[in-house]
């Protein structure tokens, strides 16, 4: 590395060395792992090669891309802090199975539900003072 741009860096609050200096290296370390010696190949036989996923997936799981909101994984993520560690991707796929698991609701059953709960809302409203029958008017303006 050239001194000016050695000091750009020091300048900019980086620490600046040698690999062994970094890694905090005896003489004797750093000349057992002499990082400069290390070399690519020229070339690399590829032919048994495979695209993908280098991570083995277990049967009866799938991998899979999804993207999710950040607030979502924060809280997931959270869960399992505050649990003690884990791994967050399986509590989103037991929170997922919960909701699997749950029976679906017929439309009709939801329509009623939602009417039912909207008239028991609705329901204080809509009582009235009960009054003496008697000094109640009908229709001809008389007293029943």
């Amino acid at each position: 590395m050239d001194a000016k741009k050695k000091k750009r860096l020091e300048a900019a609050g980086w620490r600046v060395g040698s690999t062994a200096e970094f890694l905090g290296l005896s003489e004797t370390e750093s000349e057992r792992l002499d990082i400069s010696k290390a070399t690519m190949r020229k070339e690399y036989d590829l032919s048994n090669a495979k695209r993908g996923a280098v991570l083995f997936v277990p049967p009866g799981k799938t991998r899979i891309t999804i993207r999710l909101d950040d607030d979502v994984i924060a809280w997931f993520h959270k869960r399992v802090n505050d649990a003690g560690g884990g791994n967050y991707h399986t509590l989103i796929n037991l929170a997922l199975r919960q909701l699997v698991n749950v029976p679906a609701e017929s439309i009709e059953d939801t329509l009623r539900r939602v009417i039912r709960e909207e008239l028991q809302r609705l329901a204080p409203v809509r009582r009235r003072k009960k009054t003496d029958s008697a000094k109640v008017p009908t229709r001809s303006g008389r007293p029943a």
